[in-house]
């Protein structure tokens, strides 16, 4: 029974208060009707403006700086190696006509002295039968002038055989003692071109025979890249100029043709790059080659793409606005927006963790002088 009249009197207790809390409420609510709403702070959003103009996409393509061209140097004569400069070793520096090597010429030289030889010996030939030619017109002559019947034939009697004869002998070793000069002149190599030495197997005393190689050079008055593009793009068959960076310096390049062949390994396609400079051999390249060109279109920072092809966009009533957009072109830095965009309008490329269209915005104040967002390697058609 007592526990009975406790139990009630807690309940009884409790619905007092809650009575009070009830009545104090309606008080409170009831005087000047008033609300109270929780106020949030906008989220402050960094924003490009929205500007049309013209763009040629630049596709990444990445490839090996080679020399434009690799000669062999090989002995053009055979005999053994009696000098080798000091520079002629794997990874000097040559220049157009510097001495290379040279083979033993003391074999040439005794050639080129017996030619000489043989050449005196014709033209003594063809002296004397010169004389001789003076004796035979006389006796022709005098044939003539005693009467004497012949059937016209008369190029035996004045030796005009003979004469051509000692005549070719002397035309020959004339070219006997030109070839004899020019074995003399290769034994000495000369390199062909500006360029680095690649390989040597030179050393003194060896035997070379006539085409084996002595080293091979890679000129380097013009490189070129064969540059690998994934399949996706296009180039702009109308223009050739090309961006490089190697070594963190830009160069201008070439595009000399597309190779119709795709790279059985990577599965890119291939172009053909030529430019001037002073780069390390084997060096990494990365390029920018010509893509397709847009007149009077929105390009904007890949970073300011969105899911499902939209953008972020700052509204009139500073909130966020998602809206979807056309993509006609990409590469690797930016986009460029057919549609869904008007000038003067404020992209955000900030990255908001929750976005909710519609939340409260406001765009970040930018330095003077300063954009938010620079366009990189994007330059646009002038």
């Amino acid at each position: 029974m007592r526990m009975n009249r406790l139990l009630r009197a807690f309940l009884g207790l409790l619905g007092a208060a809650g009575c009070a809390a009830l009545y104090f409420f309606v008080l409170f609510e009831g005087e000047g009707n008033e609300t109270y709403a929780v106020s949030s702070k906008p989220l402050s959003v960094r924003t490009i403006p929205v500007e049309k103009r013209d763009y040629r996409l630049q596709i990444p393509a990445y490839g090996v700086v080679m020399p434009r061209e690799v000669v062999d140097i090989r002995a053009e004569v055979a005999g053994r190696i009696t000098d080798v400069p000091e520079n002629s070793v794997a990874g000097g520096v040559v220049e157009k006509n510097q001495l290379l090597f040279t083979i033993d010429e003391r074999d040439y030289q005794i050639f080129l002295e017996e030619a000489f030889v043989e050449r005196s010996l014709a033209e003594q030939a063809l002296e004397i039968e010169k004389g001789r030619q003076i004796i035979a017109r006389k006796e022709w002559e005098l044939l003539e002038q005693s009467g004497w019947n012949n059937d016209g034939e008369n190029s035996l009697a004045l030796r005009k055989p003979q004469l051509e004869e000692r005549q070719a002998a002397v035309r020959l070793a004339e070219v006997k003692v030109a070839k004899a000069e020019l074995a003399l002149q290769r034994t000495r190599s000369y390199s062909p071109c500006d360029g680095v030495i690649l390989e040597e197997q030179l050393a003194p005393g060896r035997l070379l025979d006539a085409g084996d190689a002595g080293m091979r050079i890679g000129c380097t008055e013009r490189y070129h890249v064969n540059a690998l593009f994934p399949q996706k793009y296009e180039l702009d068959a109308n223009t050739t100029m090309v961006s490089l960076i190697i070594d963190d310096k830009q160069l201008d390049g070439t595009i000399r043709s597309v190779i119709p062949e795709i790279d059985a390994q990577t599965r890119n396609r291939q172009a053909l790059v030529e430019f001037v400079g002073r780069p390390d051999i084997g060096a990494y390249a990365n390029l920018f080659l010509p893509g397709s060109f847009h007149r009077q279109v929105t390009v904007v920072p890949r970073e300011a793409l969105r899911a499902d092809s939209t953008v972020w966009l700052v509204s009139k009533r500073n909130t966020l606005e998602v809206r979807k957009v056309e993509i006609i072109g990409e590469d690797l830095e930016n986009v460029v927006i057919g549609s869904g965009l008007e000038e003067e309008e404020h992209l955000i490329v900030s990255h908001v963790a929750s976005p909710l269209e519609g939340m409260r915005v406001e765009r970040q104040s930018s330095l003077p002088g300063k954009k938010h967002i620079a366009l990189k390697k994007g330059v646009p058609e002038k």
